[in-house]
């Protein structure tokens, strides 16, 4: 009796242990977050993985139909007084000369699926960071609308906080249609090859390797705004 009490004692034991290992994995593992106005994404989604906070949505495109246009230009020095705060190594803003100069914050902790819903804000994805990867996210109706106006040779800059400025320049860009538009673990399909990946091999592609810059934002397609992902990687100078 007593042995069959500590094989079932045994048994549980191993069953929470290989739960607790199970929902690290699901929590922890890489994923492509969504960087889309949000169309058809329902509560089930928001939790753990897609973070974005959907207030200011119907405002922002509101002010977008009337025509109002924020101003994302400026010489770099004016840039850079903007944004630096005195803070050392911490991503602050991102510029390209005739393109964009766009303000960086950073996710909290624990929510790498956080977007910023903030027009003129970019959102630095925290799990590159691991990898010595900058990436850098933004829902494709506010600030990620710009970064289709990027062209391969074109020079972006990293302010710090510091007033640091680190400069790239534009290597690659990769576009993909998401198989499950409105989930970060979708799959997808390479516009240029065919070619179709998970979630985790297309996090691998793109926010792995040497050192680079990645741009992130969702590509729109008739009315699904998350219907894919465009990708635009710049390596350092």
């Amino acid at each position: 009796m007593m042995r069959a009490r500590q094989k079932r004692r045994f048994l549980l034991a191993l069953l929470i242990l290989g739960s607790l290992i199970l929902q690290g994995s699901v929590q922890y593992r890489e994923f492509i977050p969504l960087s889309s106005g949000g169309s058809g994404i329902s509560s089930d989604i928001l939790n753990p993985y897609f973070l974005a906070n959907p207030v200011n949505f119907g405002a922002v495109r509101d002010i977008q139909q009337s025509g109002e246009e924020t101003d994302t230009k400026g010489t770099i020095n004016d840039f850079v007084s903007t944004v630096t705060d005195g803070e050392t190594g911490v991503i602050r803003g991102v510029y390209s000369e005739d393109n964009f100069g766009l303000q960086i914050i950073q996710q909290p902790n624990g929510k790498a699926g956080f977007v910023s819903t903030i027009e003129g804000v970019v959102t630095q994805f925290s799990m590159p960071n691991k990898y010595g990867i900058t990436g850098l996210l933004a829902h494709n109706y506010l600030s990620g609308r710009h970064f289709s106006d990027l062209e391969i040779g074109d020079k972006v800059k990293l302010v710090y906080g510091d007033g640091d400025i680190k400069e790239y320049q534009i290597a690659d860009i990769q576009r993909y249609q998401a198989l499950q538009p409105n989930l970060p673990n979708s799959q997808f399909l390479n516009l240029s090859t065919g070619e179709k990946l998970s979630a985790s091999q297309l996090f691998k592609r793109v926010y792995t390797g040497n050192h680079h810059l990645t741009f992130q934002t969702c590509i729109q397609e008739g009315s699904e705004d998350s219907w894919g992902r465009l990708f635009i990687i710049a390596n350092p100078i």
